[in-house]
């Protein structure tokens, strides 16, 4: 599926910490919703300094969220939970869960029907 008239989510995951990534989850807990073709996280994926991924979800009826969900464990013990949401309203939203010495930040780019956002995270001090 591609993005069309219906709500989308197109996230950028960059690892920028000292530590590599790898899925452990993936999930979608919204009905009418799926992962768009070519970016659906996989468990397993190992994301090594530097590396990045775009994760996207799509509705697939008019009106409804697109959601999806996201869990990565460090090489070094961290974890890292990611939800990002495309409400029913157009109202995006990216919902981070870290382990100490892990930080983040969100860059927004659009929102409405087609939303994207890049969550960098990055070791903390």
């Amino acid at each position: 599926m591609s993005a069309d008239s219906n709500l989308n989510f197109q996230l950028q995951f960059v690892n920028q910490a000292r530590e590599s990534f790898s899925v452990f989850a993936v999930d979608i807990f919204v009905n009418n919703c799926q992962w768009i073709s070519g970016e659906q996280p996989k468990v397993g994926q190992v994301f090594k300094t530097g590396d990045s991924a775009l994760w996207g979800v799509a509705a697939t009826i008019p009106n409804a969220t697109a959601s999806g969900e996201v869990r990565l464990k460090g090489s070094s013990g961290s974890t890292i939970g990611v939800q990002f949401n495309n409400l029913y309203n157009g109202i995006a939203t990216v919902q981070v869960e870290l382990s100490k010495g892990i930080s983040y930040s969100i860059q927004s780019s659009s929102t409405g029907a087609q939303a994207y956002a890049k969550a960098i995270v990055t070791s903390g001090s």
